[in-house]
């Protein structure tokens, strides 16, 4: 178990930030892949824009998705990798099996080419 003194609006607070690095790591990594052209041959038309209420929703979401993992992290200290894992695929099955489809894209996006 993990031993710590931080209390919980910290670790709350902690948690929704490092989402939010996060989600700006992965954005600044698909401008950085939209420039060297690999985006352009996996039929990626744009990165996310940089304007003003376009890049705040990758990073709030981020730190939505984080602050719930830095929550139960203590509890799961013993299966860190299994429990990482399966966090990561619960907003990926989402934006596959829900947000896609919902959007017109289809099931995984195929609709879209």
């Amino acid at each position: 178990m993990m031993e710590t003194s931080l209390t919980m609006v910290q670790r709350v607070a902690i948690c929704f930030a490092a989402g939010v690095i996060g989600a700006l790591a992965v954005v600044v990594l698909s401008h950085v892949l939209f420039q060297l052209g690999i985006s352009a041959a996996l039929s990626v038309n744009a990165p996310v824009s940089l304007k003003s209420p376009d890049i705040y929703r990758p990073l709030f979401w981020g730190g939505l998705w984080g602050t719930p993992f830095g929550l139960f992290i203590a509890s799961a200290w013993d299966r860190l990798y299994l429990c990482g894992l399966l966090y990561c695929l619960a907003p990926v099955l989402a934006l596959f099996l829900f947000f896609l489809p919902m959007s017109g894209a289809g099931y995984f996006g195929l609709k879209q080419g």
